[in-house]
């Protein structure tokens, strides 16, 4: 946990850096969008929001920037209460939010984009020059800072617009499906972006239906279906609720085979994509000699094994399927 102290009257006041969500729920006319969410997001350090459409994650979001009130719970930021108005303002300060859909004001340059949104900000004069002019040069577009933003590609807009978010130098920076409508070229541009956001110290919140996205930026990551179904690092949350797996790949599959295997290993025959098969195995050392004098005495072909790992993908389509059959 990250802290500051300083000294008053004696007394050590001690100041808790981080942006703090705890039991926090909300209900529209009795439905529930989010339910009992916690969690700690810290500078330098990316926390995925990941779930299904209607999980709750632009809801949470909404409710950080205190655009809307929760039906109960509570949210710090810095030890500022996002809940009370006299603290509210100072938490807004520390925050900067990239909506899924942003928009940018086309006909005017990258730098009139930031100038103007620094000014709303509060930002003096020789504050927007300074800060505008790094963030320009941190986006690499310091020879076309007179071009209009109509003229950029679709990823030098979003990095734009999150520059855009950033540009008051906030600690914490909410990104909701920050690269959703972009091709895959432009989607990397905005990653590599996010990373670079990550090493100067900055806590981001990121929402996204991309899990191959998720696995690669996110310290930790939340499962939500508006409660939360699990928290962790991406490949902890997969080893927790997966056992090993073993691939066995094969110059193809006999007829009949797949009765064979369900009828043998039950559910640790985890079925197959072309021509791969997979098993779950607990004890590899010991199951695996049992699977391949299995498949040799079938007649079947291997071209070679290997150790699978669970995926994010597999992480959340267990999770979110299995909350499904419960409600």
């Amino acid at each position: 946990m990250a802290e500051t102290q300083t000294i008053s009257n004696n007394v050590v006041i001690r100041s808790v850096i981080m942006l703090r969500v705890n039991n926090l729920s909300k209900q529209f006319d009795g439905r529930i969008a989010v339910q009992n969410l916690s969690f700690e997001l810290k500078p330098g350090m990316v926390l995925g929001l990941i779930g299904p459409n209607g999980a709750g994650k632009t809801t949470t979001m909404r409710l950080i920037l205190g655009l809307l009130k929760p039906t109960r719970g509570t949210i710090t930021v810095d030890n500022f209460d996002m809940l009370d108005d006299g603290s509210a303002r100072r938490a807004k300060q520390r925050i900067g939010f990239l909506p899924e859909n942003p928009a940018l004001y086309e006909n005017l340059t990258a730098y009139k984009n930031l100038y103007y949104i620094a000014q709303l900000y509060g930002m003096n004069k020789s504050e927007i020059d300074g800060r505008v002019g790094e963030l320009l040069e941190m986006l690499g577009i310091e020879k076309r800072i007179e071009h209009r933003v109509k003229t950029y590609s679709k990823g030098m807009k979003q990095k734009i617009a999150i520059a855009r978010a950033i540009v008051h130098n906030p600690t914490y920076l909410l990104l909701d499906e920050p690269t959703a409508s972009l091709d895959p070229a432009s989607a990397k541009t905005v990653r590599e972006f996010i990373k670079e956001l990550r090493s100067s110290r900055r806590g981001i919140l990121l929402a996204t239906h991309n899990l191959h996205e998720a696995q690669e930026l996110c310290d930790e990551i939340v499962v939500l279906s508006t409660k939360p179904l699990a928290r962790g690092k991406p490949g902890e949350l997969a080893q927790t609720l997966f056992s090993a797996r073993t691939a066995v790949y094969a110059n193809g599959i006999p007829e009949g085979l797949e009765q064979v295997l369900k009828e043998r290993f039950g559910k640790r025959y985890l079925g197959r994509k072309k021509n791969k098969m997979l098993f779950a195995t607990e004890s590899p050392e010991q199951e695996n000699p049992e699977i391949i004098s299995l498949l040799v005495s079938q007649n079947v072909k291997i071209q070679f094994v290997e150790k699978e790992n669970a995926t994010l993908e597999d992480v959340y389509m267990k999770l979110v399927n299995q909350n499904g059959r419960e409600k």
